[in-house]
């Protein structure tokens, strides 16, 4: 009688013990792994790596496995954990039907050039600097010159 209790308390705790669950998940049609699905259980939450693998670590006996991500249908695995250690996921793209697709133009060009010239007129209406912008003229007519060449050539674009 002692060693079936015994034997019956080793298989509860084997049963609520969480499990590690590895795998890869895939697209089904090429075959290449597939980078960012979710993978869910009732426990833990993970997201597949570069080369599509995963580890689901806490994952209990019965439990279901789900992958989702963009593009492809949802992926529903019921896991026995004495048979599924490692899995190998094959998602199915998802394909999206439009029925109908209507397109219309209600701009008119012209109407749109004139706000924009409005709404940009400041830089629209630029002009090249005039003779009166670049000579600035001091008190005394000694420094005009020097002046001058500071305003057409800035040092900081004059060579040596």
């Amino acid at each position: 009688m002692r060693s079936l209790l015994t034997l019956l308390l080793i298989y509860v705790c084997l049963c609520s013990y969480g499990q590690t669950v590895n795998g890869v998940v895939t697209d089904e049609r090429t075959g290449r792994p597939l980078t960012g699905a979710w993978i869910a259980t009732s426990k833990a939450n993970v997201i597949t790596g570069i080369q599509g693998e995963f580890s689901v670590v806490g994952a209990k006996t019965n439990d279901t496995l789900r992958v989702k991500m963009q593009g492809y249908k949802l992926y529903v695995l019921p896991l026995n954990l004495a048979n599924n250690k490692n899995i190998r996921v094959g998602l199915e793209a998802a394909i999206i039907e439009l029925h109908e697709v209507h397109v219309t133009a209600k701009r008119d060009r012209v109407k749109d050039s004139l706000n924009n010239r409005k709404m940009f007129a400041k830089e629209f209406n630029a002009s090249a600097p005039k003779l009166k912008d670049i000579i600035v003229v001091s008190g005394s007519n000694a420094g005009l010159l020097p002046v001058l060449v500071s305003r057409l050539f800035p040092p900081s674009l004059s060579g040596p």
